[in-house]
């Protein structure tokens, strides 16, 4: 046990136990029995507004969420939004982290409005801070797929462009994540104009049939 040999009661305690929790497979039991003892040290230790308390929060809360918990997942975010008020305004890493957590959250749970409202303050935050990186990248692309889901969907492919631009300016072209967003940047933009081809033509039928309506009624 790590409290064996380390302390109970020591940072570097806690800070085992996230770094277990982040290497342990994804949506694995694991994951949330790590971060869970990394939270409860580091409140016991430096106080529910710390910064890592705060960061330990948001990692459980993502835990919950990968894992098919939901709730959870729901209640540890919208905890770790709570205890980070008191975070100051250069930690904007932190604080943007924290909405796009949630917003992603509330967005796959079928609440649009929420999910898009918390994205777009990380965005906020992230962009007043005048520093384009990676994580920008993933609020812009947590932000498309919000939009996405509330049927915006050019809104969608401004913000999955945007998130392109990001990756490849930080990790460049080839990166994993560059293509990935390359991908769906292409999906969502085929996606649309197959909408707007159809919106099309669903006027001109609209227009014919009104129009063959008057020629009746002028006969």
């Amino acid at each position: 046990m790590l409290e064996e040999l380390m302390g109970e009661n020591h940072v570097d305690t806690a800070m085992a136990y996230n770094a277990l929790a982040i290497s342990s497979p994804y949506a694995s039991v694991e994951r949330i029995i790590y971060a869970k003892k990394a939270l409860k040290i580091f409140e016991k230790i430096l106080g529910e507004n710390h910064r890592w308390s705060v960061l330990s929060c948001g990692n459980l809360s993502m835990f919950y969420w990968d894992a098919g918990l939901k709730e959870e997942g729901l209640r540890y975010g919208e905890k770790a939004l709570k205890m980070q008020e008191s975070l100051p305004e250069h930690m904007y890493a932190e604080r943007a982290q924290g909405y796009n957590n949630l917003g992603k959250m509330y967005s796959e749970s079928g609440d649009s409005e929420k999910g898009i409202s918390c994205v777009e303050k990380a965005r906020e935050i992230w962009e007043d801070s005048g520093v384009v990186g990676y994580n920008l990248g993933n609020i812009y692309s947590t932000l498309s797929f919000a939009y996405w889901r509330a049927d915006k969907k050019q809104k969608a492919v401004q913000y999955m462009r945007k998130s392109w631009e990001v990756f490849v300016k930080c990790t460049g072209n080839d990166s994993e994540d560059s293509k990935f967003a390359e991908e769906q940047l292409v999906y969502m933009e085929e996606q649309l104009a197959i909408a707007e081809m159809q919106h099309k033509h669903q006027k001109e039928v609209i227009l014919n049939s009104l129009l063959e309506q008057i020629k009746k009624c002028v006969v």
